[in-house]
């Protein structure tokens, strides 16, 4: 008589591993800040009364950007690197990028949106400033990943393409399981960037350039959850 043994098999999910580890970064130039230029004076002279109205745009000290393409394969492998099978992605949108200063390895469970009082100080000063966290991030909506994540009411806002507020990339602000602050760009494949070429992506993050912190450069982790 023949014995038949029954087995458990548990399988994980290896195509959506969390956390997501940081991904491999190619291409990094930095295309520098705006810089005002004016040649403009005013001659004045002793007892006469000037009317000067000026115009100036300033460079923001709160925030910075990252954009660029998108590339990958979704892969089943074992922890040696053997494929058994490849998807390679042709159209990345609708994947994710995520920024975060604060973790190496970012865990999608328990992510939440972001709130004001999330925010430091000099990102959201008491006394306001137009480009505060809550001047800029003035929309929400329920935010969805490839991977099932849901966050309902997830601030966001969109960035400009070609000299005009565009629709087609939108940065949101969520945050982790830990609070720690996370900064999530959805991928549309191929759309006029902020300078009029071709993007994947436009990721809106903040970095403290305020008063007593220029030239202090912030470390982002970059993660990246393909479709």
């Amino acid at each position: 008589m023949k014995r038949y043994i029954a087995g458990l098999l548990l399988l994980g999910l290896a195509f959506a591993p969390d956390p997501l580890p940081r991904a491999d970064i190619t291409g990094q130039e930095d295309e520098g800040s705006y810089t005002w230029t004016s040649t403009d004076t005013i001659s004045i002279n002793a007892g006469h009364v000037y009317e000067v109205n000026l115009t100036y745009n300033q460079s923001s000290s709160r925030w910075a950007a990252i954009y660029g393409n998108i590339t990958g394969n979704i892969v089943l492998a074992d922890q040696d690197n053997h494929y058994f099978y490849i998807w390679t992605v042709t159209d990345p949108s609708g994947s994710v990028v995520y920024a975060s200063d604060a973790v190496t390895s970012l865990t999608l469970n328990g992510m939440q949106p972001a709130t004001a009082a999330d925010m430091p100080g000099w990102l959201e000063p008491a006394a306001g400033a137009s480009d505060s966290w809550s001047n800029t991030f003035t929309n929400t909506e329920t935010f969805t990943s490839p991977t099932g994540l849901t966050v309902a009411n997830a601030p966001y806002t969109t960035t400009w393409q070609n000299g005009a507020q565009g629709t087609e990339f939108k940065t949101y602000s969520l945050k982790d399981a830990s609070g720690n602050l996370v900064w999530a760009a959805l991928v549309n494949n191929d759309k006029t960037s902020y300078s009029g070429g071709k993007a994947d992506y436009q990721l809106l993050v903040p970095e403290d350039g305020t008063v007593g912190n220029t030239g202090t450069a912030t470390t982002y982790n970059l993660f990246l959850e393909l479709k």
